[in-house]
């Protein structure tokens, strides 16, 4: 993945994301909502044919960065549990060497 760095404050971030669309931005915008600090996130897609997307964070006084770390990790921590829950569901199928 691709990220440049658009704007970098005390309580924003503005980053450039190449080749994610709405699946992902809409995935850390909604977890980075989650956090109490968090004043304001969302992304902008200008054109489905342009693999661009803007994602923007403001928080209340917590700096932008360690909030989208820690949304990194919590989204890492539940696809984790995700894959224990399915590779456990699937053995109990004889879905071999998953």
């Amino acid at each position: 993945m691709k990220i440049e760095v658009e704007k970098i404050g005390k309580n924003e971030l503005e980053l450039i994301l190449w080749n994610e669309g709405h699946t992902f931005c809409n995935l850390i915008v909604n977890m980075a909502l989650d956090n109490p600090d968090v004043e304001y996130c969302s992304y902008f897609i200008r054109h489905p044919l342009i693999p661009k997307s803007r994602l923007y964070i403001l928080t209340k006084k917590e700096d932008p960065i360690k909030i989208l770390i820690d949304t990194a990790n919590k989204i890492m921590e539940i696809a984790n549990k995700m894959e224990e829950k399915f590779k456990e569901k699937l053995d109990n199928y004889g879905a071999a060497g998953i």
